[in-house]
């Protein structure tokens, strides 16, 4: 019997996957835990609710740790979509401030309607972000203008 999981797990997805859940999510995929590693994760979970540690703690034991993130991840995207939202992946070759991705945000939310923001580092981008949402790619990267001159300058052979 499959279990549906709740809002609540959902909210806590949230905020596993916010920023300030990176460093834990570092230690999570590791192996074997230090006993200080352990206290982290304790003291960093705090308030998350039981299913939520339910999930955990079968997806540490069926999958491989450093795939426990993975797992997670497409478990966040199948909830986003129940509840309405779409996944916003914004491409990036840095990884972006947190002052650069509200600014992005709030120009995406202008256009889009409960979005999700999901950023991933991409260094063959060169510089510049690409945005992924809804079925449409924009490209603003570096790498996209280097393609165009190339092409450009091919296509003016003297």
């Amino acid at each position: 019997m499959q279990r549906v999981m709740s809002f609540e797990v959902y909210e806590d997805l949230k905020r596993f996957f916010s920023e300030d859940f990176k460093p834990l999510r570092g230690i999570l995929v590791q192996k074997h835990w230090s006993n200080s590693d352990y206290e982290k994760i304790k003291a960093c979970f705090k308030g998350f609710s039981n299913d939520f540690f339910e999930a955990l703690s079968l997806a540490r034991s069926i999958f491989l740790p450093n795939k426990v993130i993975s797992v997670f991840q497409v478990w966040f995207d199948e909830l986003n979509k129940k509840y309405g939202k779409s996944v916003c992946e914004v491409f990036s070759s840095l990884e972006l401030s947190n002052d650069q991705k509200k600014e992005i945000e709030s120009k995406l939310i202008q256009c889009y309607d409960n979005l999700c923001f999901k950023y991933i580092v991409s260094p063959s981008l060169i510089g510049g972000f690409c945005v992924k949402v809804n079925g449409l790619y924009f490209d603003g990267s570096l790498k996209r203008l280097i393609v165009k001159i190339e092409k450009e300058m091919q296509n003016e052979r003297f």
